[in-house]
Formats: structure tokens, sequence, C-alpha cells
């Protein structure tokens, strides 16, 4: 049988010669390159018989990326000759190095698990084999914290970080399942504040709920520190009163917060911590 450049057959060449014509002067000479590398007892090469069984799609790939494209396509057929074609070096570079198993991650989530397992390796694809797309998409966006987390912490980790991103990755790679569990339930607020502000932030949230995380979102440590001193009455007198409660609070400890929380108006409880002060001197 007839065979012309890079080992095809006439027909071959019919199918996949337009595409050879599009490539660059120094792809079709690698191309030539890696075709005429046969091994012993070989009639072609694995680059032929790629490209004879995979067509113009193998052609691209093997052209852009040489001969470790052969190697993953030569081993894998058709699904990672579509995996790199379509997806392109994060594709061949996970394949390459995690086998079927990325293939697999590959073809059902696309390029964000491409890229994924190709930057972050086992992790992030033990996280996407286990929880899908919003795996592949967290980790591709934020990174190792995200692989970390979600492949510790589960399908709520990835959907928590696919939703409100770095900040969450990084609060559940540090504090674990509880950040799991509050950033899951009070969503960015608590993700932002975890982050800032760390373990006590969490207990705080986690303890009194949504009051806490607001109390904390719009007055920061301050009002971080008063709640995890003096608990409920600090934290329902920040609530009620805001800033003039917290400089109380700040200033004159647990019976402001007390006084703050069982006042009305404002003015009544600075009037009732006046006089505490005066007769407590």
């Amino acid at each position: 049988m007839k065979r012309l450049k890079y080992g095809l057959t006439i027909g071959e060449w019919k199918k996949v010669g337009p595409a050879i014509y599009e490539l660059t002067p120094v792809q079709r000479e690698e191309l030539a390159k890696y075709a005429a590398m046969k091994r012993r007892g070989q009639k072609r090469s694995d680059t032929t018989e790629a490209i004879s069984k995979h067509g113009q799609p193998a052609l691209i790939a093997i052209s852009r990326h040489g001969q470790p494209a052969v190697r993953v396509i030569s081993r894998y057929g058709q699904p990672a000759t579509e995996a790199i074609h379509g997806h392109g070096r994060p594709a061949l570079e996970a394949i390459y190095r995690h086998g079927e198993p990325a293939l697999i991650a590959i073809s059902r989530h696309g390029q964000p698990a491409a890229e994924a397992i190709s930057r972050h390796g086992q992790p992030a694809l033990i996280a996407i084999s286990r929880y899908g797309q919003p795996a592949a998409e967290a980790i591709s966006k934020h990174g190792q914290p995200a692989a970390e987390a979600i492949s510790k912490h589960g399908k709520l980790a990835a959907d928590a970080i696919s939703r409100y991103g770095k900040l969450a990755a990084d609060a559940i790679s540090r504090h674990g399942q509880p950040a799991v569990r509050v950033i899951s339930k009070h969503g960015k607020l608590a993700a932002d504040a975890i982050s800032k502000h760390g373990q006590p932030a969490l207990e705080a949230i986690s303890r009194y709920g949504q009051p806490a995380l607001k109390a904390i979102s719009r007055h920061g440590e301050p009002a971080l520190d008063a709640i995890s001193k003096h608990g409920q009455p600090a934290l329902k007198a920040i609530s009620r009163h805001g800033e003039p409660a917290l400089d109380a609070i700040s200033k004159h400890g647990r019976p402001a917060a007390e006084i703050y929380t069982n006042s009305k108006d404002l003015e009544s409880a600075k009037r009732q911590l006046e006089e505490y002060l005066q007769n407590h001197k």
C-alpha cells in the first residue's frame, strides 16, 4: 500500500491533509519527526496510527503538544483526543499524570476540571471525582486551599466555595467542618467574618447566629471582642443601640452590656449607666 508523507495512506491523507497545510512550518517539522519514530517491528509509528484512527483532532493535538500527546492518545483513544483537542495542554498534563480517572473527570466537567487537576493534582482529582462540577469550578478559580478543603470536607464545602469564593476556601481550609456549616448557613458575610477574624468569629456566629454575624460585619473586631467577653447581653445591646452601646461596653464591661440590653432607648441607657457608675465608685 502506497504511503504518503507522515506514513499516511492516500485515503488517510485525504481526510487530514487540509489540516496539515494549516500547521506552521515548525509544527509540520515536529509532526514529521514524531511520525518517523517507529519502534522495532512497527510498520507505522504511534503518531501515524493515532492520526489514522482519530483524524484531524489527533493531528492538531500532536502538532501542538508533541510526544506526550502521542502517548496519551495511543493509550486512551478517542476520549483523550477529544479532551486534548477541546481543553488543550491542561487536559493533556492532567491525563498524562493521572490517567483514566483524570480523563473521566475532564470528559464530564470540562475545562475547569482540566485546569484544576493539571495545577493541583491528586487532591483536586479526588474532590472532582466525588463532588463534580461545583468542585471543579471552585478549585479552578480558587486553587490549592479549595482543593484541600473540598477533599477533606465534601460536597457542602464544594458548594460553599463555588458560591462564596476564595474567602470561603481560606476559612474552610483553616477551620474545617465548623466553618463549612456556618458558611453554608449564613453565606458570604460569614466567610468574610471568619476569614478576617478567625476562630473567635466562627465561635460567636456558631453560638449566636445571624445577630452576631450582623454585629461583627458592621462593627468589626470591637464587636467581636465584646460578644466574646460578655456574651448575649453584649450582642443584644449592640444590636439594639449600635456604636454607643459598643463604646460603653468597651469602657465599662458587662454592667454596660446589661444596662444597654434592658433599656428601651439610648438616652435611658446612658442615664442608667451614669447612675450605676456614680453608685459604684
